[in-house]
C-alpha cells in the first residue's frame, strides 16, 4: 500500500466483519474464550499460532501475525498491521493504522503498521500509522509511538523517544 494512500471513510462496518465486531464489542467475554478458536479461523485469516485473551478488539480483522499474544488490545485497522514473532501487546493499547483528512473528514489517510520480533508494548501504549519498530523493542507503559524505533531499544514518553539503544 502507498504512503498517503486516499480513502473514501464509509460509516458502515463491512458486511462480512459486523458479527465480528459485535462478537468483540459486546464485551461477552466468556462467549469470546468459548468461540476463540472459531474466530481466529473465520474472521482473523492471516493468524497463525496466535493467542489474546477476551477484550480483544478489531475493526476489520486486517492483521496479519504470526506467533504473537495480545492482552486487551484495540486494532483500529483500515490498513494491515503486521506482527512478527513473539512479540506481545500488552493491556489497553491501540494501534491506529489512519486519520482523517483537516479539510474533508469524509477522507482518511492510512498507512500500515510494522512490529518487528520479540517486541513488548506495555500498557496503555499507542502506536500511529506509518510506524516500523524493528526487532528486540521494548515500549514503555502509556508510550505514544509516531516514529519508526530501531532493534534493540527501550523507547518511553510522549511521543516515544529511545532511552537505550544497544
Amino acid at each position: 500500500m502507498k504512503t498517503n494512500q486516499r480513502i473514501t471513510f464509509h460509516w458502515e462496518i463491512p458486511k462480512k466483519n459486523k458479527f465480528f465486531v459485535a462478537l468483540l464489542y459486546l464485551d461477552l467475554k466468556l462467549l469470546v474464550l468459548l468461540l476463540k478458536p472459531f474466530i481466529i479461523k473465520f474472521f482473523l485469516p492471516h493468524a497463525k499460532n496466535v493467542d489474546f485473551i477476551p477484550g480483544f478488539k478489531s475493526m476489520y480483522g486486517n492483521i496479519y501475525w504470526e506467533n504473537i499474544f495480545l492482552a486487551d488490545a484495540n486494532f483500529i485497522d483500515y490498513s494491515p498491521i503486521y506482527i512478527w514473532d513473539n512479540s506481545k501487546i500488552w493491556f489497553w493499547c491501540t494501534l491506529i493504522t489512519a486519520s482523517h483528512d483537516i479539510y474533508d473528514y469524509n477522507i482518511i489517510y492510512s498507512d500500515p503498521i510494522r512490529i518487528g520480533k520479540n517486541t513488548f508494548i506495555w500498557t496503555n501504549c499507542i502506536i500511529l500509522q506509518w510506524v516500523h519498530i524493528w526487532d528486540n523493542v521494548v515500549i514503555w507503559a502509556w508510550s505514544v509511538v509516531t516514529k519508526d524505533i530501531p532493534s534493540n531499544s527501550i523507547a518511553v514518553w510522549n511521543p516515544a523517544k529511545v532511552i537505550n539503544n544497544n
